[in-house]
């Protein structure tokens, strides 16, 4: 498995994948209209995730936040015939973060009622901060220094 920068081609399949049942419940879907102007920003990264060799199985969105430290871990979405890969890539997202992007620090937010997403954020070291209630839902927000 490997990350890789996502190509705009991608960016149907991407919207596609938020659609499958998994993801549907816990990822603000986005058209992909919306998915092409996030594209174009300045101060987001889209990472493919790729298996066997040239298979897209994922995608990432990071935004790189202004303090020069931070990225925000904006979404993680792995399609249903490739589930049991998300925490490698998410080790990867990490490496690329570290290195590529030259960050000390990720922060996420997660639906509370996302009970696999976190224990998998805890599972890898993510810290829990505090608990917010957005349009009804509470959303849990986690960091991890990575440097």
């Amino acid at each position: 498995m490997k990350l890789r920068q996502s190509s705009v081609a991608e960016l149907a399949y991407f919207a596609e994948m938020e659609t499958q049942a998994h993801a549907n419940k816990f990822v603000n879907r986005l058209s992909l209209r919306e998915h092409r102007a996030a594209f174009e920003s300045t101060d987001l990264v889209y990472l493919t995730v790729i298996v066997n060799p040239d298979i897209v199985a994922g995608f990432f969105v990071l935004c790189v936040d202004d303090d020069h430290e931070s990225v925000e871990f904006r979404r993680v979405v792995i399609d249903h015939m490739h589930r049991g890969i998300g925490q490698n890539a998410i080790r990867q997202m990490e490496d690329y973060c570290r290195v590529t992007l030259n960050r000390s620090r990720i922060w996420l937010d997660v639906y509370e009622d996302n009970c696999i997403g976190i224990h998998v954020y805890e599972k890898l070291g993510y810290l829990y901060e505090r608990t917010n209630q957005i349009k009804g839902r509470s959303i849990r927000f986690y960091s991890k220094k990575i440097a």
